[in-house]
């Protein structure tokens, strides 16, 4: 069988976690200092941000290639791939580019982890 569908999405989530990597690297050579935040609020909400986005995207990329692995679901993984893509660029926005825009962390978030859960149903075996 060929993995198609979860590609796509587990590219795209790459390409945000680099933006969200390369945040924190600029803003600590703005601030002049290689490791931890220093004391900054700033530095450690972009490294909340990647931190979060290491905590949460694994899992649900490992889920949805379970799914796609058994064969259903395929309009399922779009909808899927796309709300948690949605959910981690509005989570990321929120912590790195906008931290006082609470709201957004919130919507993102959740859309993050309503995916995870749904996926997580979606890869239980008997739905084959």
């Amino acid at each position: 069988m060929h993995v198609t569908i979860t590609p796509i999405y587990a590219c795209s989530l790459a390409l945000i976690y680099i933006i969200l990597v390369l945040r924190v690297v600029i803003e600590r050579r703005r601030q002049k200092f290689a490791y931890g935040d220093n004391g900054s609020p700033r530095v450690h909400a972009k490294i909340r941000a990647v931190a979060n986005w290491s905590e949460n995207v694994p899992i649900a990329l490992v889920l949805m290639l379970l799914v796609e692995l058994q064969g259903a679901w395929g309009w399922g993984l779009h909808v899927a791939g796309i709300s948690l893509v949605i959910g981690r660029v509005l989570h990321g926005y929120s912590m790195s580019f906008a931290p006082r825009r609470i709201s957004l962390r919130v919507w993102g978030m959740s859309l993050a982890l309503f995916t995870t859960a749904a996926l997580a149903v979606m890869a239980l075996p008997v739905w084959n």
